[in-house]
């Protein structure tokens, strides 16, 4: 559910987004307290961060700053990740930084063929 005043999208599982539109690129803060389940609360964030992308036609370069995993469940969340991408063929996902940054890419131009 989004908060129209703060531009906070809550989850169902407790956590929260903010997606916050640049000229350069669009950035995603996953948010959650501290005794949730991190994985499970950065997989809903990206579900629902990719819903947005699409129905907020968001395109350009997009980051989404995930809580911060562990080395395996770091591995978990690309998987995760890449299964949910097929349901996208707008969106590229270019994988996870240095820094766990989930790097997307979505194109705002309608080609006709």
């Amino acid at each position: 559910m989004l908060n129209l005043k703060t531009g906070v999208l809550y989850l169902e599982g407790g956590g929260n987004i903010i997606i916050e539109k640049t000229k350069a690129l669009t950035a995603i803060d996953v948010n959650a307290d501290a005794n949730l389940d991190f994985l499970k609360v950065n997989e809903e964030a990206v579900k629902e961060s990719l819903r947005s992308m699409e129905v907020m036609d968001i395109s350009g370069i997009i980051i989404i700053d995930c809580i911060t995993l562990s080395k395996e469940e770091r591995s978990k969340l690309d998987f995760f990740v890449k299964m949910q991408i097929k349901n996208h063929p707008k969106i590229v996902y270019h994988g996870i930084t240095k820094l766990g940054l989930l790097e997307f890419t979505k194109s705002g131009l309608a080609i006709d063929i």
